[in-house]
């Protein structure tokens, strides 16, 4: 277990992240009760509201999590009394970026849902038109392309699935769910594939060839992925805090003033 950090180090790993105040002062005091009554029974815009509210606990767990990933990373290499270990720093790094990963796309899922539920969108036609999508942050960023280009919470939404960043990590996520998320620094590690290679035989016929030992080469190191998963939760929030804006507008205009948490 990693020790304590010094108030220096804690605050620059806190600069790195963006905070959630905004969005918590903004969500917090959402309710669907009191949102239902400047709406119509059959209206979904309220079930929005706790999908926002679950999405800013998901993505304060993120953040909690990207920062355990750096103050690990820090501690192991910098800190521990009984020296540098970077085994233990990629191990731990590994298991707080999975786990940052995983509540990204989650929040993603609920701020999806809390789209479909502030604009009223028919989600069977979402997924009738998704193809081979399956998450749906995904299916919804499609359809907001498709038929409300115009607004800024689609292009935003838009953006944030086409970030670079953000691609790497739901790869990232992804991998670990359904295969292997791998990382340079934890000894020898093997792809899952077939082991015996194809070469050019005599007289143009075709032999095989077994490498044993020595294993494969990690996509990534764990600095990369602590970069681009950071990366990911910027862009995340950023889009987080457009929806949230563009969902109190919506309140704002059915008559309902809502009232900032201090």
């Amino acid at each position: 277990m990693r020790g304590g950090l010094d108030q220096a180090i804690q605050k620059q790993i806190e600069s790195m992240l963006p905070g959630l105040t905004s969005l918590r002062s903004q969500i917090l005091g959402l309710t669907p009760d009191l949102v239902s009554i400047a709406f119509e029974p059959d209206s979904s815009i309220p079930v929005a509201a706790p999908c926002l509210v679950d999405a800013l606990h998901v993505a304060s767990e993120a953040r909690y999590a990207l920062y355990e990933a750096f103050a690990h990373l820090d501690w192991y290499r910098r800190h521990d009394p009984r020296g540098p270990n970077e085994p233990a720093a990629i191990f731990f790094g590994r298991f707080y970026t999975t786990a940052a990963a995983s509540c990204l796309y989650a929040a993603a899922e609920d701020v999806a849902n809390a789209i479909i539920g502030m604009f009223e969108i028919d989600r069977q036609k979402v997924d009738r038109e998704s193809g081979k999508r399956t998450s749906l942050h995904s299916k919804v960023g499609a359809y907001l392309l498709k038929y409300m280009q115009t607004e800024e919470i689609s292009r935003a939404v838009v953006a944030l699935g086409q970030s670079d960043a953000w691609a790497k990590t739901m790869r990232w996520r992804n991998n670990w769910v359904h295969c292997q998320s791998l990382v340079q620094g934890l000894g020898i590690v093997y792809t899952r594939k077939k082991r015996w290679n194809t070469f050019g035989g005599v007289r143009g016929g075709e032999g095989f060839v077994l490498d044993v030992g020595g294993g494969d080469e990690p996509e990534y190191s764990i600095d990369d992925v602590v970069g681009f998963v950071r990366a990911a939760f910027s862009d995340f929030v950023r889009t987080f805090d457009l929806v949230a804006t563009c969902y109190l507008r919506i309140l704002s205009k059915a008559g309902m003033t809502h009232r900032s948490e201090p």
